[in-house]
């Protein structure tokens, strides 16, 4: 009979458990920001241009806007330039990171003080070596004898400029960033994963309907932190870029639903209001309507 009670006990606080374990799983993921980094946004120190439709690959802007936001690019062409301060840091060794992959296609442009360019590009599907752990991509410039003055970057069809996010490091900086990033990245899939082991053997030890929607929710967890990670690129580099960030989307949804299952049938029906059990009902339905106009 202890046992009984000491299970019922552990299956009433398991929910409270996975979202501890999860709210440190993503502090530890979110947490990780460069000590010293120069960041780049539209406007500061970001130029920027658009093309309603694709560009062929020679074609180079006219002129770049430095002001307002930019508009209609989400079917074309965005190009974002800046041009690097002299004097404010050694240009000889950058590392550009960028934060976000939901484009077909982006081309780095490092512009060196002699005129010469070196460019690097990926597209949806192929990131090459380019991609880090942690959902980022860095673009090292290559070593020259005279310094980075600017540099440009093109995406095609990206989702939103405002969702960027980028910034410029120093080599040395981003290998230390990168390789820590990477290992607060595997603790974190590591509390993940020990929380979808602890609610798939709760589930089956007091055979109840809630701890069962609790472990299915701990696992979707998992797969959406290797995904969101980009550490599934090990084994699946095509899935780079577009596709990994709607599968991500999706699997946001449907943990938001896993875990109002588990908390709806967690609760006795003459403990939740049949409104409030409604509402709850409701808010996946919203999530998956909203993520489907983003996608």
């Amino acid at each position: 009979m202890n046992a009984r009670i000491l299970i019922r006990d552990l299956s009433r606080h398991g929910l409270a458990i996975s979202c501890a374990m999860l709210s440190i799983a993503l502090l530890i993921l979110g947490g990780a920001q460069p000590a010293r980094a120069e960041l780049l946004r539209i406007g500061d120190p970001l130029c920027h241009a658009v093309s309603r439709s694709i560009a062929p690959d020679d074609t180079r802007p006219s002129h770049f806007v430095c002001n307002g936001d930019p508009d209609g690019y989400q079917k074309g062409t965005l190009w974002l330039h800046a041009a690097l301060p002299q004097g404010s840091r050694d240009h000889e060794d950058l590392s550009l990171i960028i934060h976000s992959s939901r484009f077909d296609r982006l081309v780095v442009r490092f512009i060196y003080r002699d005129g010469a360019v070196e460019q690097q590009h990926v597209r949806s599907g192929n990131f090459g070596t380019y991609w880090r752990a942690g959902g980022q991509l860095a673009f090292r410039a290559p070593y020259r004898d005279v310094p980075v003055v600017a540099f440009t970057l093109r995406f095609d069809r990206v989702a939103s400029a405002h969702l960027l996010r980028m910034r410029l490091v120093e080599r040395g900086e981003e290998a230390t960033q990168t390789t820590g990033l990477a290992t607060l990245t595997g603790a974190a899939l590591v509390l993940l994963i020990v929380g979808a082991i602890y609610n798939a053997s709760l589930a089956l030890a007091v055979r109840q309907q809630h701890a069962g929607w609790q472990a299915a929710w701990a696992c979707c967890m998992v797969i959406w932190g290797a995904c969101w990670s980009q550490l599934h690129l090990f084994f699946f580099p095509s899935m780079a870029g577009a596709v990994s960030a709607q599968i991500c989307t999706g699997l946001s949804c449907l943990a938001i639903t896993l875990a109002t299952l588990s908390a709806v049938t967690a609760l006795e029906k003459q403990h939740l209001d049949a409104g409030l059990r409604r509402t709850a009902w409701a808010s996946p339905q919203a999530c998956a309507h909203w993520a489907s106009r983003f996608r």
